[in-house]
């Protein structure tokens, strides 16, 4: 795995440079699913507001923290689901 130098190593490969993807420009933002609905979908808390986005790439449920790029979660990066339980 490789990263740039002075950029912390956080167990995953990407193309990201000071938290932006290179590609699209566009930033991963961490946020609370507040809901669960039908084809892995979530209703999700950002601090800001409530959005929805894609949860099919990761196994999350209402309560966990993800980190969300351009709409489809990427990555679960703080659990208190029930199913944890």
């Amino acid at each position: 795995m490789s990263t740039e130098p002075g950029t912390p190593d956080t167990g995953h490969e990407g193309h990201c440079h000071d938290g932006v993807c290179i590609t699209c420009s566009d930033t991963a933002v961490e946020v609370t699913i507040v809901a669960v609905h039908e084809l892995a979908m979530a209703t999700v808390d950002t601090g800001q507001g409530k959005e929805e986005v894609s949860i099919a790439l990761v196994d999350a449920g209402v309560g966990d923290t993800i980190l969300v790029h351009a709409g489809e979660a990427i990555a679960v990066v703080g659990s208190t689901s029930a199913r944890d339980e």
